[in-house]
C-alpha cells in the first residue's frame, strides 16, 4: 500500500470519527467544521486531482462561532456533483465564512455547471438539500436565510449562501 493510500484510509477514518463524535450535537464549533471538511476535502484531492480547487475565503475571528454541524460537507458534494459536466471538467469551488452583522454568512460557489431549477424546485427534489433548510429552520425557526442561485457571473456557476445569526 503506497503513502498516498494509507493517506485516504486515515482521512476517511477521521471524517467518520469526526461525524460520529458530532452526531448528537446540532451546533458545533466553525473550527470543528473546518477540520471535518479537510477530512473529506482530502479525499476528494486524490479522487479528482488536478480538476479540483477549493478556495477558502474564512474569516479566522469567527472559528469560535458555532454553526450547524456537518453543513458544509453536503454543499461541497452538491457542488461537486451538479457542477462538473462535459463543459466543465475543471471545478473551483470557494468557500466563504464571513460576519455581516448581524449575519454569520456561508457562501459555496463554484464556476461549473449552472443549475436549471429554481430554489424551491431544487429543495422538493434534493434530499440533502432539503435536509440542510430543514436542520436551519429547526434551529433557528424563520431566523435564517438559504438560497442556491446561479452566479451572476456570465461564466456559468453556481452559488449557495446561509446565513445564519452571529450569536
Amino acid at each position: 500500500m503506497c503513502i498516498r493510500d494509507r493517506d485516504t484510509i486515515a482521512d476517511l477514518s477521521d471524517f467518520l470519527r469526526e461525524i460520529l463524535y458530532s452526531r448528537d450535537d446540532n451546533e458545533i464549533t466553525l473550527e470543528k467544521e473546518l477540520r471535518t471538511l479537510e477530512y473529506y476535502l482530502n479525499i476528494l484531492n486524490v479522487r479528482f486531482s488536478d480538476h479540483l480547487t477549493i478556495v477558502r475565503d474564512v474569516d479566522e475571528s469567527l472559528l469560535q462561532r458555532k454553526v450547524p454541524a456537518l453543513l458544509l460537507q453536503p454543499l461541497i458534494e452538491n457542488s461537486i456533483k451538479h457542477g462538473y459536466s462535459y463543459d466543465h471538467t475543471d471545478l473551483k469551488i470557494v468557500i466563504s465564512v464571513q460576519a455581516k452583522e448581524p449575519w454569520l454568512v456561508i457562501k459555496v460557489s463554484n464556476n461549473g455547471k449552472a443549475i436549471a431549477s429554481k430554489h424551491e424546485e431544487l429543495l422538493e427534489n434534493g434530499v440533502g438539500l432539503a435536509n440542510i433548510n430543514d436542520r436551519l429552520k429547526n434551529l433557528y425557526h424563520n431566523d435564517y436565510f438559504f438560497e442556491i442561485s446561479n452566479t451572476s457571473e456570465g461564466e456559468g456557476g453556481v452559488e449557495t449562501v446561509i446565513r445564519i445569526p452571529l450569536h
